[in-house]
C-alpha cells in the first residue's frame, strides 16, 4: 500500500513538473441560484461565493481546481399576497476545470463539479407570520455539476468571468407534495486575483 501511494506521489508531481506556468489564488463573486423542477413560480436566489484556485498551464491548455463555499437555493415571492419564501443551500463545491486559452487572455472553460451541502433551510414568511425549518433531511449530502464558462484573465493576475453550473441529477432524498425532482441551475459571475 504504502508503495503505491509513494509511485501515485511520484508521478503526480511528474506529471505537473512538466507545466510551463503555475499559479494560485482567491475568487469571489456573485451567485445567481435556482432549481430545476416541475415546480412553478420560484424565482433565482441572488447570494455569494468566495474561495480559491489553482492553476497549471501547458501553452494554450490548463487544468484549475477550486475551493468555493457557495451560497445557492431559489426563492418564491408574491408581492400581493406579501409572501416571502427562501430554500438556503449552502454548499462547498470543487469545480475541477479545463480551460483553454484563445490568445493571451481570453478563454473558455469546461468541467465537472463535486458539491457538498453544508445547510439547507427553508423560511416561510407570509405577512407577519414566519417559520424557519431545516431541510437538511430531504436533500442529498453530495450533488455533481456540469460546467461551461467563458473568462479573461489579465497579464497582473486579475481574471473575471461567467460560469453556468447544472445539476446531473435529483438531489432531493424524497419527493414533497410539490415536487418529485430539484436539480441545481447556478449561473456565477466571478472575479479573481493570482499571488
Amino acid at each position: 500500500m504504502q508503495k503505491r501511494l509513494i509511485i501515485l506521489i511520484l508521478c503526480i508531481h511528474s506529471f505537473f513538473s512538466f507545466s510551463q506556468d503555475f499559479s494560485y489564488g482567491a475568487k469571489f463573486g456573485t451567485v445567481l441560484g435556482g432549481l430545476i423542477t416541475d415546480r412553478s413560480g420560484m424565482n433565482l436566489r441572488v447570494s455569494a461565493q468566495i474561495g480559491g484556485e489553482a492553476e497549471w498551464r501547458w501553452n494554450n491548455l490548463s487544468f484549475q481546481p477550486e475551493l468555493m463555499y457557495s451560497r445557492q437555493g431559489e426563492i418564491e415571492r408574491d408581492q400581493g399576497a406579501r409572501i416571502d419564501n427562501t430554500l438556503k443551500l449552502d454548499y462547498i463545491i470543487m469545480p475541477l476545470m479545463g480551460k483553454y486559452y484563445f490568445n493571451e487572455g481570453f478563454y473558455a472553460e469546461a468541467g465537472p463539479q463535486v458539491g457538498y451541502l453544508l445547510y439547507a433551510n427553508y423560511r416561510r414568511q407570509e405577512g407577519s407570520f414566519r417559520e424557519v425549518t431545516d431541510e437538511r433531511d430531504n436533500y442529498r449530502n453530495f450533488d455533481l455539476s456540469a460546467n461551461l464558462g467563458i473568462g479573461y484573465l489579465t497579464e497582473w493576475g486579475f481574471s473575471i468571468g461567467l460560469r453556468y453550473s447544472m445539476g446531473t441529477f435529483n438531489i432531493l432524498r424524497n419527493p414533497t407534495e410539490n415536487t418529485t425532482s430539484q436539480r441545481n441551475s447556478v449561473y456565477q459571475f466571478y472575479m479573481g486575483m493570482r499571488f
